[in-house]
């Protein structure tokens, strides 16, 4: 995610002793603008918890394509946070946004019919945010291809023919999605307006054991191979917890989970219990995973633990924490 240039910006900083959470003890901060010598900030660092600080930079300060933010302590080793900005919309830009109904039919298919395609899961509930494609009965010809939205349907009709025997062909959308590939529907022989409702299967994440846990879950996804991430290659680490005042079932609490890795299974799940004693602590997670080029990469996210978010089966998606990337 990259900020608005050139636009004053307020970025939380989590710092660390090891794997722990902990206020800086006199921090100094500086700045590096596209690679260049580190300069102060203009404003100090404020801690508002623990590990948790954020740093107000000025419009000066974010004019720039990449930020390096490094803050020095006494009792802490350097810590170094990188972010990105990006310039605001201009009227050549905004220009391109009328081109977009000129465009729209000629992807939609050129078919007199309104075919709306609607995905949903066995449970009948909506799935969106998967790609349809529709292709002739002999699958050697695409006719038309759309995104489903928030509703699980696609967004416009297609433009396809009466009585005709066409597959449909969904991709992306939520990891832990599978489908039934290709799916063949035909039109109904008349012109009116219909909609072709397609079935997937969404993987449930499983319940905590002790009712005293909730279970927190996520599915991740490869944007390489646009597919789930295969059993083990992905694996969640708990790196840090930021518990302000620690009492012995809190430190219990984080003991238990504060170091551990939870692999994805094949549906690109990974799934932990946590105390309910953790609710309102800041969790700290890496994801590890080797790209296409056999490369490993990780990156840490970091969430507040919301009992509010739980499900009426005490499961927290970790989506549903508004989690943010930290490195």
């Amino acid at each position: 995610m990259a900020f608005q240039r050139a636009t004053e910006q307020r970025v939380s900083l989590i710092t660390y002793d090891g794997q722990v959470p902990t206020a800086p003890t006199t921090p100094v901060v500086t700045l590096s603008q596209n690679g260049a010598v580190f300069t102060p900030a203009t404003n100090a660092l404020t801690n508002i918890s623990g590990g948790s600080n954020t740093l107000i930079l000025t419009t000066a300060e974010t004019d720039c394509d990449a930020l390096i933010v490094r803050v020095t302590s006494d009792n802490l080793e350097p810590h170094v946070y990188a972010f990105y900005f990006e310039a605001a919309w201009t009227s050549a830009r905004a220009g391109y946004l009328d081109t977009i109904p000129d465009i729209i039919p000629a992807v939609l298919g050129t078919g007199a019919k309104a075919v709306t395609v609607a995905v949903e899961d066995d449970n009948g509930d909506p799935v969106p945010f998967v790609q349809v494609t529709v292709q002739n009965a002999t699958l050697d010809a695409t006719i038309a291809i759309q995104t489903t939205d928030s509703s699980g349907s696609t967004p416009q009709a297609f433009g396809l023919d009466q009585d005709t025997a066409y597959n449909a062909i969904l991709s992306r959308g939520c990891a832990g999605t599978s489908y039934a590939n290709p799916y063949e529907f035909t039109t109904a022989d008349d012109p009116d307006a219909e909609t072709v409702t397609l079935v997937c299967t969404v993987a449930a994440p499983p319940l905590p054991t002790d009712p005293d846990n909730y279970l927190l879950y996520s599915y991740e996804r490869s944007v390489e191979a646009d597919a789930s991430f295969a059993a083990g290659a992905m694996v969640i680490r708990v790196v840090g917890i930021d518990v302000p005042a620690q009492t012995d079932a809190d430190a219990a609490a984080m003991r238990a989970i504060l170091g551990t890795a939870w692999p994805v299974d094949a549906t690109g799940l990974w799934s932990f219990e946590i105390a309910k004693a953790l609710d309102g602590m800041t969790l700290t997670l890496q994801r590890e995973w080797t790209d296409a080029r056999n490369i490993p990469q990780q990156e840490r996210w970091i969430a507040t633990i919301d009992a509010t978010q739980a499900d009426a089966e005490d499961r927290i998606a970790w989506a549903g924490l508004n989690p943010h990337r930290s490195v």
